[in-house]
């Protein structure tokens, strides 16, 4: 990777004391560009004027006649005519010239930036990779980036957008925080300041929005002339507010009613915030109730508003930053039931199903827990499923869409919709196997037994979808009626990732089916041995067969 400076203890890129990186090449030309030596991908030599003596030992030393002297701005070098030899900077005893842009490993990067380690560990800080573009670099950003999280250190990417979508997906998941730069909403204007259309710039945007699991920022710079005329601003709004979804905002919205609005720290105006007082808060947090992964997500979320008020020059320092969790003060993580069904209880709920709706015509939708065992969908992926994207002569589904819930505060009601599906691997195309083909057979005969017109795989009596707590109570129901122990719908899901891997399936593919995008999800967190006593005793028997003595040695051994 080609770096053109490093530079230590910065407060200003990110949380706590960083380092940061700033790489070499960019693909916009921004007429405001605060490092313009940033740009070209090559190295450069760059001369400095005020620490220039005049003495003339670089024009006598350039091999290639490169440099000359212009009457105002001093020792100047062609880069035509450079061959980048570097004797005029190894000759130059004032430090006048200098390079930009020099090449480092993965290695030597972080031996560079282990030398403040404490300062991170102390402060909460870390790195962040700035330019330049640094994701034109995604491939070495997530290889430090796995180095760095080893030592706990955060990653920070600042980006102006400008790449492409794949090299944000190689770096994404492996950072912890990103910037992004909107500049201006007319595609034609951004071209003429930056030298490049937005229409990249903003579909990227919209990306890290939906799939970015960590902290995300859009920032405007305001350059007047440029971009600071009212319309401008107001788009920008208009966009950013746009792109949030609805569960999102329901989620920080929630967190903010139950833990900040009426507590005396939500009653302390902004700009009179101490640390004692984001000290305070933090603590009657951690008394036992809430679990740690939920005390730092409304950490967070207060800090993005504190980060907010700092730009504005509401307050003059996000405090929230420097506060430490107790975890050990916090409610211990309950430890789900993570099993599978078994299948003697499938077969069971099976004969069940099918007694249930011919003998009394009840549970018209049970039909869905097999169907989720046999295609591994989440549950929500299946409540939003149309007929329309069901093929059954060529026997595949597309899995476009999702069911969502979030909670509309203006009317303090629970609000189910489609939205898109949690991340690009999960939009995908499944094959039906035999078996979720005769139960999607039998859904639709159901469906038309009675008399429910639909678009939806398995809809509601009215015929539109039907909600996710309305089929879980069905699937309750059902079960109790047949006398087979509930277990949620995810638990489909495991028993299909369990199934394929058991039967040889290649973990890619069963990883792929369930729109996963790592392996190490389906086979950690998603596969569960089932309760296969008999097999299990015969595997193991037949493999210690190898240490096997007949009885009348054991006796010779004691005799």
């Amino acid at each position: 990777m080609r770096i053109f400076n490093i530079e230590r203890c910065s407060t200003e890129d990110g949380p706590g004391i960083r380092t940061t990186v700033f790489l070499k090449g960019c693909l916009l030309r921004c007429k405001w560009c605060a490092n313009p030596e940033s740009q070209l991908f090559k190295p450069q030599i760059l001369f400095k004027s005020v620490k220039c003596v005049g003495c003339g030992r670089c024009l006598k030393t350039c091999p290639s006649g490169a440099i000359y002297h212009h009457p105002d701005f001093g020792m100047i070098t062609d880069e035509k005519k450079c061959s980048m030899c570097r004797k005029c900077i190894d000759t130059c005893y004032a430090d006048a010239r200098v390079i930009q842009g020099e090449d480092y490993t993965v290695e030597e990067l972080m031996n560079e930036l282990v030398k403040d380690e404490a300062y991170y560990l102390a402060s909460g800080g870390g790195i962040t990779f700035s330019g330049g573009e640094p994701l034109l670099y995604a491939s070495e950003i997530k290889e430090c980036s796995i180095l760095a999280h080893k030592r706990k250190w955060n990653v920070l990417i600042e980006t102006c957008g400008q790449v492409p979508q794949k090299n944000l997906e190689e770096a994404a998941d492996y950072v912890d925080i990103i910037y992004c730069d909107y500049k201006h909403f007319s595609g034609e204007r951004h071209l003429e300041l930056t030298g490049k259309d937005n229409r990249e710039i903003l579909d990227n945007i919209r990306w890290i929005d939906t799939n970015f699991k960590g902290d995300f920022y859009l920032r405007y710079p305001y350059i007047p002339g440029c971009n600071d005329e009212e319309s401008a601003i107001e788009k920008f709004l208009e966009f950013a507010k746009g792109d949030i979804k609805k569960q999102t905002h329901s989620r920080y919205y929630r967190a903010y009613v139950n833990y900040v609005k009426d507590s005396s720290f939500g009653k302390i105006p902004a700009r009179k915030i101490k640390k004692y007082h984001c000290d305070d808060f933090i603590r009657t947090l951690t008394n036992g109730t809430i679990v740690y992964s939920y005390v730092c997500q409304i950490k967070c979320i207060v800090s993005q508003a504190f980060d907010y008020a700092c730009d504005r020059e509401i307050m003059s320092w996000n405090f929230m930053r420097k506060v430490k969790i107790n975890e050990d003060r916090c409610k211990e993580q309950e430890d789900k039931e993570l099993g599978v069904w078994e299948d003697d209880e499938i077969n069971t709920l099976q004969s069940g199903s099918m007694a249930c709706w011919n003998k009394c015509r009840k549970y018209r939708n049970s039909p869905a827990l097999f169907i989720l065992c046999g295609t591994g969908l989440r549950l929500g992926e299946l409540l939003a499923l149309k007929w329309s994207k069901v093929d059954l002569e060529h026997r595949t589904i597309k899995i476009e869409r999702t069911q969502t819930e979030y909670t509309d505060y203006d009317t303090n009601s629970k609000i189910y919709e489609e939205s898109t599906p949690k991340n690009k691997t999960s939009r995908r195309t499944i094959v039906i196997n035999d078996f979720t083909y005769k139960w999607l057979m039998e859904q639709k005969r159901r469906t038309e037994q009675a008399g429910i017109e639909s678009e939806y795989v398995i809809p509601a009596n009215s015929g539109r979808m039907v909600k996710e707590s309305s089929v879980t109570s069905t699937f309750k129901a059902f079960c109790n009626y047949v006398g087979v122990e509930y277990k949620s719908s995810h638990t489909c899901r495991r028993s299909y990732v369990t199934n394929c891997l058991d039967k040889g399936m290649k973990l890619a593919l069963v990883s792929k089916n369930v729109g996963h995008k790592n392996k190490s999800t389906t086979l950690n967190t998603y596969y569960k041995c089932k309760n296969d006593y008999e097999d299990n005793l015969a595997i193991q028997n037949e493999i210690f067969k190898i240490y096997d003595f007949d009885g009348e040695q054991v006796e010779a051994m004691f005799a």
